[in-house]
């Protein structure tokens, strides 16, 4: 969360898997006397968890320790951090690019330790579990090129490996100018929230009544006041800004949701300005 990074494999470690598991579901239920079985009120996904065995080789005997205690360091701590996936595209041992297409906020779930053997350190499960939502998510946002290998640039190259998505559509824009109809496609499973997941949806240039609807699930966001050309009206989940002012109280108080999938856009009261949607996709 403070910026470091780091491949385990620099640190000598060999992961020997990813066990990503499903998302624990959690279901309220009620029971009613005399009556058999049970009403189901609804459910929700609570929690996820993540198993990765790995072992390590030191350089020596007193080397051990260290190797050991660098892995305490990244992987045990308190703060929730950054879990990347990395798969090869290959078989082939000998190829060394990886694809980071999702990654996952997450925390130990508790203690974890090694068998040494030798100049060896071997744990059979670190395990983890995810933080605030249970889903993970795609490295890139919308607003990242979908390319894969044709930058020269590993951290922009390598961040859209993604088997559900069809993020190498033609048609995929986040960025649009003017009024119109257009569509936001959504690669995740999961619908995108912006009460508790980020979207940051700009527009800039001049607007009257500026107005965001989307028809596939009828959730609008509506400013009943203008902009000028010069100016940028930003939403950034629940918050509502023209330049350094709220204008939340100068809203609707709706706001709008991305389902999976396309989503159809409609786009009034924009005077020739430009509308960009960066958020990122979530996968049960």
């Amino acid at each position: 969360m403070n910026g470091e990074s780091i491949k385990l494999s620099e640190l000598g470690v060999e992961v020997r898997d990813f066990l990503v598991s499903s998302v624990t579901p959690e279901y309220d239920r009620a029971t009613v006397t005399g009556r058999p079985g049970s009403i189901e009120r609804g459910g929700r996904y609570a929690s996820r968890t993540i198993d990765i065995p790995v072992y390590f080789k030191a350089v020596d005997i007193l080397d051990y320790p260290f190797v050991r205690d660098k892995l305490f360091y990244w992987l045990g701590g308190i703060e929730p951090v950054w879990l990347y996936e990395g798969r090869r595209p290959y078989l082939n041992a000998d190829y060394n690019e990886y694809l980071y297409g999702k990654r996952y906020l997450a925390k130990p779930s508790g203690a974890f330790s090694f068998d040494q053997q030798d100049i060896y350190g071997f744990s059979d499960s670190i395990t983890f579990e995810l933080h605030d939502l249970p889903f993970g998510q795609s490295t890139g946002t919308t607003l990242n090129p979908f390319v894969v290998g044709q930058t020269g640039d590993a951290k922009t190259d390598n961040i859209w490996a993604l088997g559900h998505a069809e993020v190498f559509r033609d048609d995929l824009r986040y960025s649009f100018t003017g009024n119109g109809t257009f569509n936001v496609y959504n690669g995740g499973t999961e619908a995108v929230n912006p009460r508790y997941m980020p979207l940051v949806i700009k527009y800039a240039g001049a607007s009257s009544n500026l107005t965001i609807t989307n028809r596939t699930n009828g959730t609008r966001w509506k400013f009943n006041g203008d902009s000028t050309a010069s100016q940028t009206i930003v939403i950034d989940g629940v918050r509502s800004m023209l330049g350094a002012q709220s204008i939340v109280r100068n809203t609707t108080g709706e706001l709008l949701t991305l389902e999976p999938g396309d989503n159809e856009i409609v786009v009034s009261g924009a005077s020739g300005g430009t509308l960009t949607f960066d958020f990122r996709f979530y996968f049960r």
